[in-house]
């Protein structure tokens, strides 16, 4: 529970509203299908909950009706629309940026079903002095738990908990200002936050997490993780290139032995094997080192993460309280 109990007159008792302000960052892409569902349900969650929460939708995009149905719900809200889809990390800071509240909520992908009490657990969470309160699904895929054991090995600096994947993040509003003031890209929202030293803390989701992300997309949010955070992609640079140098003196000393002793070597197939090798090693380590160029220079431009294309406030529904 967020809020407090107290004694009715009647013997029951009465729910007392938390009056701490809450933002709600929840992002959307193509969701037509569940956005009336999934907003109405999450409505009546803080209703009850919060005398004062804003919603925020952050439209990445989307080609289906999203937006429209967006603006026909009756809930107070601000919509903003991105002219492009964006990484989910940069969509959802677009949203954070504009959120006033004590506490703000992210909501990546509204296609996760998760039972409301996960957020009353979360604000508790929260309310013990952990800034940052991960929802945390008991099932996750393979990948992406070999992911975060590799990550956890190789962060640059060590952390109190272990990182895994999350459905929803609260935060506290020192939090948001600590990551503000660090100013590194948050590449991945889940690691940025624990690196940032406040207290984190796992709230347990009952639900089976597998986000809508393709193949190289979540590939090239692997890659640019282990960049930012890590020295994983550095040090296997390193073992590749101690291999291939060990295999070309092997190599070497083979054709050495092979001369004295007169021996008819044909050799063709092997040699041509190891070219082909190493020039995918080469072209491998060229593709990485583009990788890192790549991220200087988004790094050393004063551009933001992402663009408006409109924002909209909707201050015509029912629900909530924009003000204090």
């Amino acid at each position: 529970m967020c809020g407090t109990c107290a004694q009715g007159s009647c013997g029951g008792y009465m729910y007392i509203k938390s009056e701490n302000y809450v933002s709600v960052v929840m992002l959307f892409h193509n969701d037509a299908g569940r956005v009336k569902e999934v907003v109405e349900r999450y409505n009546r969650f803080f209703k009850e909950h919060f005398k004062y929460y804003e919603f925020i939708f952050v439209d990445n995009a989307s080609n289906d009706d999203t937006v429209k149905l967006l603006k026909e719900l009756n809930v107070k809200n601000t919509l903003i629309e991105l002219p492009s889809e964006y990484k989910p990390a940069a969509a959802i800071e677009a949203g954070i940026d504009c959120a006033v509240g004590d506490y703000i909520y992210e909501i990546m992908d509204v296609a996760v079903d998760f039972d409301n009490s996960v957020f009353g657990d979360m604000y508790d969470a929260c309310q013990k002095g952990n800034d940052f309160v991960y929802a945390v699904p008991k099932k996750s895929k393979l990948a992406s738990r070999i992911f975060y054991y590799i990550l956890n090995k190789n962060l640059h600096r060590r952390t109190h908990t272990k990182l895994t994947s999350s459905v929803c993040i609260l935060s506290s509003r020192r939090g948001q200002n600590r990551v503000t003031s660090i100013g590194n890209r948050n590449v991945n929202r889940n690691i940025a936050y624990a690196l940032v030293g406040l207290s984190c803390a796992y709230v347990d989701v009952d639900c089976s997490y597998r986000n809508r992300r393709g193949f190289f997309e979540n590939f090239s949010l692997m890659i640019d993780s282990f960049i930012y955070y890590t020295s994983f992609i550095t040090h296997a640079l390193v073992c590749a290139t101690m291999i291939f140098v060990a295999a070309s003196l092997a190599l070497g000393l083979y054709s050495i032995i092979s001369y004295f002793c007169d021996e008819i070597v044909e050799g063709w197939t092997s040699t041509i094997l190891y070219v082909s090798c190493g020039f995918a090693a080469l072209f491998l380590v060229l593709s990485l080192i583009i990788k890192y160029l790549e991220h200087i220079l988004k790094n050393t431009t004063n551009g933001g993460s992402y663009v408006y294309k409109n924002l909209t406030k909707n201050q015509s529904g029912e629900g909530n309280r924009s003000e204090k």
